[in-house]
């Protein structure tokens, strides 16, 4: 193939690859497209992007045609176009980098803008023109684009100011918008390693072609570096539960273990194209990707792989359409699908993806598990040999996985967002059988334990958390609940349900960030749920409750000193975007579920992300604000005294401290009969900074000494009266005594 016919080629596959970039886009964005070299062509007050009838402007080469023009009108109807010429045309070209490529349309859409301009333009061009582009690209992302530019003087593409990796991307991924076409179309495989003498001839036979051309350099070297921040963007898009990516996965893993004898990608499409490929489907990325996993990979990779680029394709070929939205896309998928030997049983399942029932889901994603290791070991190794640092990455990606692999028996099992059903079923059963102590849920009838449901778990909370997360149980979902012990009230069940969905378990958690992991997991949210019992009765309380009392503590209540609070089960969200789930019964649990909070090293807004509800009828309300004031008072003293420090509380009829020293937490209970001044007197080792809990503390006298405490300082107040002065004293060491001292009669 000679050089015209090359770039005739380069030529027609840059312009179905922009037609099909505006074909794929919606409406808004595809207005800008059209429009895109005309903002730069001229200055016009009606544009976006004006900054002044000064600021460079003009495309060599470049004519708008009606689709830009009506475009335009389309943003303001007063706009016309007046054509004349310029004497000089302030812009090389405009290009357009779309990592995604022009298969399927990016979500979000986002992109890399090059503009490149003459050498001869003054620094105040430059401002005026760079003020431009700043202002289409504000404007650009009302349309929800992302735009990233570059201002590139002609000079600077063919020297340092462009990495080989960049340059790769241009030739792989850019779209000529307008203007000058790339010189790299013209020149052969076999003339690359000549790449700079041969530019240099073509440059200065002028009439070599009717348009312009610009050199944007050459480098055939792959960067370890660049290798390996793909290879790891990859493997957290794979994590993530998209299909899509896996086609890179493959790919990158190959081009790990090929490392430095890789051939770049850009390569492979110059090579398609001196074959004379015309379909530009096949050289798109992520065809050429598809292309060399076929002539190098395993049969288990290829399938992978074609599955990824099957999904990216989003059309159906099980099914028949006669006006398909996308003719070329189908059609190439067709001739390209036809080489995989697929039946027609595993093209009905690929087109039914989106349909997967929740099963199904899981077991694509645990079978894909072992590949994902795998990738993260020939990263680990790729690294070692040819990195001299990327311990943080690896660190990262290596936390990533394991909360992945986590099947810790606190943690809620979820699937990656990517891969959740994106409406649960309709109907959804949920059973407790006489034989067996787990809660079973359903999307069909069960009429024995011996059946298998979706999930079960022993914990009601726990399994309907996990079908919350999951998007299984969902607003839309019609729940028929069954308890064959008896032992808990439909009505209550359905409650806690509505309770679950509207907490924030089924909200999209965000991405969590890199600098999360570099520190131990924290608790973000904290959800209570006081006395739902899976062992007895759920709504009553045990023992004679007696109403009238001024002792109306919820945890010490009436004369009985009965606390009315005899389980409790903890939902906790942490930075690291994982829910836990902990079920604590007896006097004690109210304790332990503090304890267990602490445990986590609650993050700062902890203490107003609480959401409490509790099973108890009567009680309800007065058990939710107790729980919420004292888990909200002892988070505020442990975000004081993070290191060390201590929480005094009463419990049914026993006083009781929660204590933390360092990582070290413990729930210390007093003896029975010891009185609150005694606890606070008795002697410490550690400096505790303490405090009490409001209901010993009516007249908040108590917290407000220990606000002084401080090691090595020992603080006395005195309280004159008229026969007595009472003295209080503050330790070392948090502790608290007061003394009475009389007042003695002069003689």
């Amino acid at each position: 193939m000679d050089r015209a016919q090359a770039l005739r080629v380069f030529q027609a596959h840059n312009r179905a690859r922009i037609s099909r970039l505006i074909e794929l886009a919606p409406p808004k964005q595809a207005m800008f497209y059209r429009l895109l070299p005309l903002l730069f062509h001229i200055n016009h007050k009606l544009l976006p992007g004006y900054v002044s009838d000064d600021c460079p402007a003009g495309i060599m080469d470049y004519q708008p045609d009606s689709e830009a023009l009506h475009s335009a009108i389309s943003l303001n109807r007063n706009f016309i176009h007046r054509r004349k010429a310029l004497r000089r045309y302030a812009l090389r070209g405009i290009y357009l980098l779309n990592p995604a490529g022009q298969i399927r349309y990016p979500e979000p859409a986002s992109f890399d803008l090059w503009l490149v301009h003459h050498a001869t333009l003054k620094p105040d061009q430059l401002a005026q023109l760079q003020n431009k582009v700043e202002a289409i690209t504000q404007w650009v992302a009302t349309l929800g684009i992302t735009l990233r530019y570059r201002l590139l003087n002609e000079t600077q593409c063919r020297n340092e100011a462009l990495s080989a990796t960049e340059r790769q991307q241009f030739y792989l991924q850019g779209l000529c918008i307008a203007g000058s076409a790339p010189l790299w179309w013209l020149i052969t495989s076999e003339e690359q390693l000549s790449y700079p003498q041969i530019a240099e001839r073509l440059l200065s036979q002028r009439g070599l072609t009717q348009i312009s051309l610009l050199d944007f350099g050459f480098d055939s070297s792959v960067e370890a570096q660049a290798l390996f921040n793909d290879a790891c963007q990859t493997f957290k898009k794979s994590l993530q539960g998209d299909a899509t990516a896996l086609l890179d996965l493959v790919f990158l893993q190959h081009q790990l273990s090929l490392f430095p004898n890789v051939i770049p990608l850009a390569e492979r499409y110059k090579q398609q194209v001196e074959q004379g490929e015309t379909d530009s489907m096949q050289v798109e990325p992520a065809g050429l990707k598809l292309t060399e996993i076929e002539q190098f990979s395993t049969l288990d990779d290829q399938k992978i792989a074609r599955q990824a680029f099957y999904a990216l394709c989003g059309e159906r070929l099980s099914q028949q359409v006669h006006h398909p939205q996308f003719a070329w896309r189908r059609f190439s998928l067709q001739k390209i699908y036809t080489n995989w030997s697929w039946s027609a049983d595993t093209l009905k399942i690929e087109d039914s993806r989106a349909n997967w029932s929740y099963p199904q889901r899981q077991q694509w994603w645990s079978d894909l598990l072992p590949k994902l290791q795998r990738f993260l070991s020939d990263l680990q190794q790729f690294a070692k040999q040819h990195l001299a640092s990327a311990a943080d990455q690896l660190d990262e990606l290596g936390k990533l996985l394991a909360l992945t692999l986590d099947n810790t028996d606190s943690v809620i099992e979820q699937l990656p967002i990517a891969m959740q059903m994106p409406n649960g079923p309709e109907q959804l059963y949920l059973y407790r059988f006489v034989e067996q102590s787990d809660w079973i849920l359903s999307s069909i009838p069960l009429s024995d334990a011996k059946q298998v449901g979706l999930n079960q778990h022993k914990s009601l909370v726990h399994l309907l958390a996990w079908a919350v997360r999951n998007n299984i149980l969902t607003t839309r979902s019609w729940l028929r609940v069954a308890d064959q012990k008896h032992q808990i009230n439909i009505n209550l069940v359905l409650e806690l349900t509505q309770t679950l969905l509207k907490s924030p378990l089924p909200l999209t958690q965000n991405e969590v960030s890199s600098e999360a992991f570099q520190q131990p997991a924290k608790a973000e949210q904290l959800m209570l749920f006081a006395n739902l019992q899976t062992t007895g009765s759920d709504i009553q309380q045990t023992g004679a409750v007696q109403m009238a009392s001024l002792n109306t503590d919820p945890l010490s209540y009436t004369s009985s000193r009965q606390n009315l609070v005899n389980s409790l089960d903890l939902l906790v969200y942490s930075n690291w975007g994982q829910w836990h789930h902990y079920r604590f019964d007896g006097v004690n649990a109210v304790a332990e579920g503090l304890s267990q909070t602490l445990k986590w090293q609650p993050a700062t807004q902890l203490s107003s992300h609480i959401l409490c509800w509790c099973a108890t009828g009567f009680f309800g309300q007065a058990i939710n604000k107790r729980l919420q004031t004292l888990f909200e008072a002892v988070l505020t003293h442990y975000q004081y005294h993070p290191q060390q420090g201590r929480y005094l509380l009463t419990l049914g009829d026993r006083l009781l401290q929660i204590q933390w020293h360092d990582d070290a937490l413990h729930i210390k209970p007093f003896a029975a009969g010891k009185t609150l001044n005694q606890a606070l007197a008795e002697e410490q080792k550690l400096y505790l900074p303490s405090r009490v809990d409001s209901y010993l503390d009516t007249d908040n006298l108590l917290n407000s000494l220990l606000l002084y405490q401080q090691q090595q300082i020992v603080s006395l107040f005195a309280y004159r009266q008229t026969d007595t002065t009472e003295v209080y004293v503050v330790d070392e060491l948090g502790g608290y005594s007061n003394l009475l001292i009389r007042r003695l009669r002069n003689r």
